[in-house]
């Protein structure tokens, strides 16, 4: 009968401690979430990397780094040589401080010539030329429960034919937008959902390209997902000319 009862309480503590470790794994997880909620370097580093691609591009003549108020006009090049400056001394910090509290948007264009096309009109010979150009843009933002900030890059692309007499759109294709970059850490799987691609709107020698996505993160602790955050909805676009 005592052995029995001994039996007994070795199998309560035992229960207790398998207990105690399950909370624990628990703690564990839900810590590991918080810290990377405040990935600092990774932010820092997606930052950095799409400020040099942008400002090397644009010296190289190959694209145009873009800093745009919410209202979608442009800073004034006094505005953009003080963050150019800035990335020069390497102050990121001090570049995403200026971007939160002016309310500035950050992304660049690639341009890719695909091809050109001989032609002639009124015995004028003139090019038809085919540009795929494409816009990555930087985000950050918070979850819808206050809980996460993460940033993360898009890319719209879209291809449009000009002739180079008067540099008048005569097609223009939107090619979609995609996922290029979401370094957030191995707890969180981000996705893109609900997309958008608007058509291609031609007015003379420009050609406006735009598209919409819901930014979301998949939670996932050993293999179990554990919820979906909401990043929030996005209409990004551009205004391409020759």
């Amino acid at each position: 009968m005592c052995h029995i009862i001994n039996c007994k309480r070795i199998l309560a503590m035992v229960i207790v401690v398998v207990m105690s470790l399950g909370l624990g794994v628990v703690a564990y997880a839900n810590e590991s979430i918080d810290s990377q909620s405040v990935d600092e370097l990774s932010k820092e580093s997606l930052l950095e990397k799409m400020l040099t691609e942008a400002f090397n591009n644009e010296e190289k003549g190959a694209g145009i780094a873009l800093f745009t108020y919410i209202d979608g006009k442009e800073v004034d090049a006094l505005k953009k040589q003080e963050i150019k400056e800035l990335y020069e001394n390497s102050s990121f910090e001090e570049i995403r401080k200026l971007l939160r509290n002016e309310d500035i948007d950050f992304a660049y264009t690639v341009d890719k010539t695909i091809g050109i096309t001989e032609k002639t009109d009124l015995k004028v010979p003139y090019q038809e030329i085919e540009v795929t150009r494409s816009y990555l843009k930087f985000h950050e933002a918070d979850d819808s429960t206050g809980r996460f900030h993460k940033e993360w890059q898009v890319k719209i692309e879209g291809s449009f034919v000009y002739e180079n007499l008067e540099n008048q759109i005569l097609t223009a294709e939107n090619l979609g937008i995609s996922l290029t970059v979401a370094d957030w850490g191995v707890l969180f799987i981000p996705k893109m959902s609900n997309n958008v691609t608007y058509p291609p709107v031609i007015n003379g020698s420009s050609v406006y390209f735009s598209a919409k996505h819901t930014m979301l993160g998949d939670y996932v602790f050993n293999s179990i997902l554990l919820g979906t955050y909401d990043f929030g909805t996005y209409t990004d676009g551009f205004t391409a000319t020759p």
